[in-house]
């Protein structure tokens, strides 16, 4: 918890048993490749490239799109109930935002890789409620080679619209008082995310502080 107010993210090993995460990913990816998404839900669409994803083949998108995400999860993975709602995982998020929270999405996303980054590939603020938290959990194996989670510690005690703006930005939840470059954010207008250039991020926080 000290990790996760004071960096804004905090890593956890094993928590999902790996039965499970191999079950979850074998269902995910047949849905997947029998191209059982959202057709909305897609930069391409979000941004006004695209009018939807329907009609276009797994291969099409996976040389198009950064990512697609799969159609009402919940209703055709039933397991993942037990993730959303796991115990842990409820405590964790009450612990933090001070409070019993509403869940607000669970989503089920495959990231296509590229030779270059697109959409939330660059450095980005989320333009979710100000006090929020999000729990990514893997369904495969990352390294530094294969798509981490890239992360400015931190860059999580600079949002003014948060209920606790002066607390994140003195860091008094923080064990630590290292002081850590602004975050490299965007924030949404018009409908889209705009997303800062790998370089702009690199230029605020050294990327031998990033976290992965």
């Amino acid at each position: 918890m000290d990790s996760l107010r004071c960096s804004g993210f905090s890593l956890v090993d094993n928590f999902v048993p790996k039965d499970m995460v191999d079950r979850l990913y074998a269902q995910a990816d047949a849905m997947f490749r029998d191209l059982r998404i959202d057709f909305g839900r897609a930069y391409s669409v979000q941004t006004g490239q695209r009018r939807s994803l329907q009609g276009l083949s797994y291969e099409e998108l996976a040389a198009t799109e950064k990512m697609i995400a799969l159609a009402d999860p919940l209703l055709h993975i039933p397991e993942l109930l037990d993730v959303a709602f796991d115990e842990r995982i409820l405590k964790i998020a009450a612990n933090f935002l001070g409070g019993v929270p509403p869940l607000y999405r669970v989503t089920v996303v495959r990231d296509f890789p590229h030779n270059r980054p697109l959409h939330s590939s660059n450095f980005h603020k989320d333009n979710d409620e100000s006090d929020s938290l999000q729990i990514f959990v893997y369904l495969v194996d990352i390294d530094d080679s294969r798509g981490p989670l890239v992360y400015i510690p931190g860059s999580n005690r600079y949002d003014v619209r948060s209920r606790r703006p002066a607390e994140r930005r003195r860091g008094r939840a923080c064990l630590s008082a290292q002081r850590v470059g602004r975050p490299a954010h965007g924030t949404r207008q018009s409908g889209r995310d705009s997303r800062q250039r790998n370089s702009q991020g690199a230029r605020l926080a050294p990327p031998r502080r990033f976290g992965k």
